[in-house]
């Protein structure tokens, strides 16, 4: 059934959110939305939750500290691909760990990684069997036909690459042929003030937005594309 994966999808993206941004927020001693989106959802942690779940189901005959290693090493894969895509597609570095030592492309560093080996072991033993409780729980609570199986997945498909579309900084910054060094909170105040900035009819408003985007950007090698009223 497809269906689950999706909700399987929207469960750790939004387990993902509260970690990241919990982290971050202490290491800033401030509140910290880590998501690209306004809502609590971090997809990247949506796709390594699958990962995870892939790997426990179909490895399980594997000597436990072997899946643990091949998890944490499918899990450093999907965070340098997520990097990859944002800065490739996205033209924006939504993280960067260039300053930190052993790291590739500023998309993954050993430290993190290490992270991510923590975080697989304590999948494993705690929250994987309680998964696997919640998908009974979930495929028992709710019936959907298997002929709505494939369309409603599809579905989900479509939604979720129209939402990062939407949200695709190159339709509203300048910055052909270059990235854009900013990291999730930063590009989500952006992106806050430039939906503003589309709706404000007030020419002293829109000027006001106008000089705090520009200050948001300054030394990030973006800059604001003339946005039609």
């Amino acid at each position: 059934m497809l269906t689950i994966y999706i909700i399987d999808f929207l469960l750790f993206s939004f387990l993902g959110w509260i970690i990241d941004s919990g982290y971050r927020s202490f290491i800033d001693r401030k509140w910290i939305n880590a998501g690209y989106f306004r809502g609590p959802i971090c997809p990247i942690y949506g796709f390594g939750g699958l990962t995870l779940v892939f790997i426990f189901t179909y490895f399980e005959y594997l000597n436990p500290l072997w899946v643990w290693l091949i998890a944490a090493v499918a899990m450093t894969v999907v965070e340098y691909i997520g990097g990859i895509f944002s800065e490739k597609i996205l033209k924006i570095k939504l993280w960067d760990y260039s300053d930190a030592k052993w790291n590739i492309g500023g998309h993954i560093d050993l430290l993190h990684s290490l992270y991510w080996l923590l975080l697989v072991i304590l999948f494993g033993s705690f929250i994987f069997p309680i998964v696997l409780l919640f998908e009974e729980f979930i495929l028992g609570l709710i019936y959907i036909p298997e002929v709505w199986d494939i369309p409603l997945f599809l579905l989900f498909i479509v939604i979720a690459i129209a939402m990062t579309i939407r949200k695709d900084p190159s339709r509203y910054l300048d910055i052909h042929k270059k990235v854009a060094n900013l990291s999730v909170g930063q590009y989500q105040k952006v992106f806050t003030n430039i939906n503003k900035l589309r709706k404000s009819r007030s020419i002293f408003v829109r000027e006001r937005l106008k000089c705090a985007i520009d200050q948001q950007l300054k030394n990030t090698g973006a800059y604001l594309k003339k946005i039609k009223k």
